[in-house]
């Protein structure tokens, strides 16, 4: 990884250890499963409690988007309307979204997308354009107009007060959000980096 820089690099600046076949089975299921669907060109990065909070809502009425989300550590950016995958590697800590008609390259064979660890690798400083604070867990990858849909909000914040945080998760599925665990138990700060290939991001801890 010797072009990039630390603000993208893991926490020792390398990559030893990191193979496609190491990968837990829970995630490549995740990887097989999780897509994200957006349809208003701006994508959130968010933490699934933060959805449940209603004074980000209140905050967001009338003012600035990315500033209030910023506040409270979350982070929109633009992505192309589309069905989008997204892969998570837990030896390497990184999440990459990419276009779900295209394929990571992996031991499986050769894709019409380079391995995870070249989109890596090709990322420098001057990719980072954001970070978000996941600190319960999982963070909600979900079409930035969902901040506008307050029934859905509503409902999913009652699910979320009744205990039932995996019937919570489904029903943004159901709308269209991904969510995929962080690595880390207690809190994630995962920087936000944009590809040069077409409607791949790539978030790393």
């Amino acid at each position: 990884m010797d072009n990039v820089s630390e603000s993208f690099a893991g926490n020792d600046g390398s990559q030893e250890g990191s193979s496609a076949d190491t990968r837990s089975a829970g995630s490549q299921t995740g990887n097989d499963r999780e897509r994200l669907r957006i349809e208003s060109g701006r994508v959130i990065f968010i933490d699934q409690f933060l959805l449940a909070n209603q004074q980000l809502s209140l905050a967001l009425e009338g003012q600035d988007e990315q500033a209030v989300l910023g506040r409270f550590g979350a982070f929109t950016a633009e992505l192309a309307p589309g069905e989008y995958s997204i892969f998570r590697d837990p030896q390497d800590r990184v999440m990459i979204i990419y276009p779900a008609t295209e394929q990571l390259s992996g031991p499986e064979g050769a894709g019409s997308l380079p391995t995870a660890d070249e989109v890596v690798d090709a990322i420098t400083s001057k990719d980072v354009i954001g970070s978000v604070r996941v600190e319960t867990r999982a963070v909600t990858f979900a079409d930035a107009a969902l901040l506008k849909e307050h029934a859905t909000l509503e409902q999913y914040r009652s699910l979320w007060r009744s205990g039932d945080r995996k019937g919570a998760r489904d029903f943004l599925r159901s709308k269209g959000a991904a969510v995929r665990y962080g690595f880390n138990h207690r809190s994630d700060e995962l920087r936000i980096a944009r590809s040069a290939l077409p409607g791949v991001i790539a978030l790393r801890a």
